[in-house]
């Protein structure tokens, strides 16, 4: 493993921890993932999403949300691009 994918699995063991103990950290961790990296897996955008839609930032849930779709459909991530769909339409609504 690439020390750049090292770093990413690290950081989102850390944030996925953190969301037991403080969302607020846990949130600022995934901020920092998506600014710096491209996570492979669909649960970090999920989690991302959900945390941001908690706390009512739509804007950021929706980009991120419209970036797992764009990703899915390019084939480069996990995840299942009628459960994000199905999410945008939701943020959509907000």
């Amino acid at each position: 493993m690439s020390e750049r994918m090292n770093e990413l699995f690290t950081l989102t063991q850390k944030a996925q921890k953190m969301e037991m103990i403080n969302e607020e950290i846990a949130l600022g961790i995934y901020i920092e993932i998506f600014d710096n990296y491209t996570p492979k897996i669909s649960k970090t955008y999920e989690s991302a999403i959900r945390l941001l839609e908690k706390r009512q930032r739509y804007v950021e849930a929706e980009n991120i949300c419209a970036k797992a779709i764009e990703l899915i459909k390019a084939d480069e991530i996990s995840g299942t691009l009628d459960k994000f769909e199905t999410i945008k339409e939701r943020l959509d609504r907000k």
